[in-house]
């Protein structure tokens, strides 16, 4: 395919190409081209996503290049990658169609500098393992009650100084012969080879013991090389590599017959204690992870090169596009999702509202309040109404008594008895008839009220959000969901069928 940029027409073709199949051609023609690159630089605008997916862009001082590395190539990662660290990645190149993006497709990452030694270290591990340098069965049980041990170290270092303290202290009857080498810096490997072949040449130690104190991985780097490591391999009595640096197993550890962590811990274990059974167990279990570990690196390497295939590169890079278009909707969805749940919590807000002010409970309070208030008053008009009519009468009482003789006053007083006593009993029955009035109100005002209802079996229905009553079965559709109101409580319940009745 030729394409012509320009002002000019292309002359090689009158084919109109569409943007997806200018991007799928070039995806191919750079995936046939770069089926697998190292590529070393510094990370920038590293991100790490919740679905384990990682983006970055590895630069230098002219260019740059995005970085695409996924969830299932992520979980074998043993660095931490950020911002400013300098990696070497493994994989393949390609472009993201949707955007027209140029990637690096990342399968592997190390770091960059000492990385190079590891990589290099690693295919030595893997060399002297084919050999049968690292099989367990090669390897010699120490001597439970050594007499003599060898040591090949530096003698200005701390190593030797906690050596001799320890089996001083511990065993003071084994004897100790020293070799001095150079533990770093250039020619210090082949002066640690030379002293364990000269130690196990002599024929005067029962056990050896090759290492040095603590340092940066670089400064331990002469007991990562080979010819130490066959020296250790060939030496006639049993190795002990004490190199003070438990973060990383080194070369010397894996060929030796026993690896202790420290120089001091080397010497304990020949100066058996009581704790020297434990500690036995313990670097067993850790040669078993070790193990282990090289078994799951062998059969990884071995997946890798089946999936450099053509068939399983194309299948790659499809499942690799596949994975950003999920990420992207990922994320489209994730925003979307939080504005509408945004919009129904506001919604939800103003409806619980308006339900509070509008509710059978807030309406039959109103009313039971309006009945107390009446009942309240009804006494106040009694004693009021029965005030004003004693008055009277007194008044009467006080008018006859000054104008009418006795006889007068005597029939007076039986009428107004006679009044009294008929005043009593309309009032009584007046009483009677309002305060049953009031009872009744009441008894039809509970028996109507909505909550008396739902004390009887009855419930109330609502449409989904519990702001609508449904009065109809044609409101409501199959499947949706309704709220059913009881008299105590509430049951959210979907509709499985429903009959509609003419009206």
């Amino acid at each position: 395919m030729q394409v012509a940029f320009g002002r000019g027409t292309s002359k090689t073709s009158g084919r109109i190409y569409t943007v997806s199949e200018i991007n799928e051609a070039a995806r191919a023609t750079i995936e046939t081209a770069f089926p697998r690159v190292r590529v070393e630089g510094e990370i920038s605008g590293y991100k790490h996503y919740p679905s384990n997916h990682r983006y970055f862009s590895l630069k230098d001082d002219r260019a740059q290049l995005r970085c695409a590395l996924f969830a299932g190539r992520a979980r074998y990662l043993s660095i931490k990658l950020a911002d400013g660290v300098r990696v070497i990645c493994t994989g393949t190149l390609s472009i993201y169609t949707r955007d027209g993006q140029f990637q690096l497709i990342v399968e592997s990452v190390e770091l960059g500098g000492l990385g190079v030694l590891w990589q290099r270290l690693e295919e030595l591990k893997k060399k002297l393992q084919e050999e049968g340098l690292f099989d367990p069965a090669r390897k010699r049980p120490l001597p439970r009650l050594p007499q003599r041990v060898g040591v090949v170290t530096s003698p200005e270092g701390q190593a030797i100084h906690d050596i001799l303290k320890i089996l001083r202290k511990r065993a003071p009857q084994i004897a100790v012969r020293i070799y001095p080498v150079r533990v770093q810096g250039e020619g210090a490997a082949a002066e640690i080879a030379e002293g364990i072949r000269w130690m196990g040449a002599s024929g005067g130690c029962d056990v050896l013991i090759a290492g040095r104190g603590g340092g940066s991985i670089e400064d331990l780097w002469a007991f990562n090389e080979e010819v130490v490591a066959r020296a250790i391999a060939a030496c006639p009595v049993p190795v002990i590599s004490a190199v003070g640096h438990e973060k990383d197993v080194l070369l010397s550890d894996l060929v030796a017959d026993a690896r202790a962590p420290t120089p001091s811990g080397a010497a304990e274990m020949l100066a058996r204690s009581k704790e020297e059974f434990e500690e036995r167990i313990a670097h067993l279990r850790q040669q078993l992870l070790n193990r282990l570990g090289q078994a799951i690196a062998t059969r990884r390497e071995r997946l890798f090169r089946l999936k450099e295939r053509p068939g399983f590169r194309r299948l790659a890079g499809e499942i690799n596009q596949l994975l950003q278009r999920v990420e992207s909707l990922r994320n489209r969805m994730e925003r979307s999702l939080h504005e509408r749940l945004q919009r129904n919590l506001n919604r939800f807000a103003t409806l619980r509202l308006s339900l509070q002010r509008g509710s059978p409970a807030a309406i039959l309070e109103r009313r039971v309040e309006k009945v107390r208030s009446l009942s309240t008053l009804l006494p106040m008009l009694w004693n009021s109404s029965l005030d004003a009519r004693r008055r009277r009468a007194e008044s009467l009482r006080n008018l006859l008594q000054a104008r009418l003789p006795l006889r007068s006053i005597a029939q007076h007083r039986v009428r107004v008895a006679n009044c009294a006593g008929r005043i009593g009993i309309q009032t009584q029955t007046t009483l009677d008839r309002r305060r049953s009035r009031i009872a009744s109100a009441e008894s039809l005002l509970n028996a109507l009220g909505p909550f008396k209802v739902l004390e009887r079996g009855y419930s109330i229905c609502f449409k989904e959000g519990g702001n609508i009553v449904i009065k109809d079965a044609s409101s409501v559709k199959k499947y949706e969901n309704i709220t059913v109101r009881l008299h105590r409580g509430r049951i959210d319940a979907v509709v499985k069928s429903r009959e509609t009745e003419a009206p």
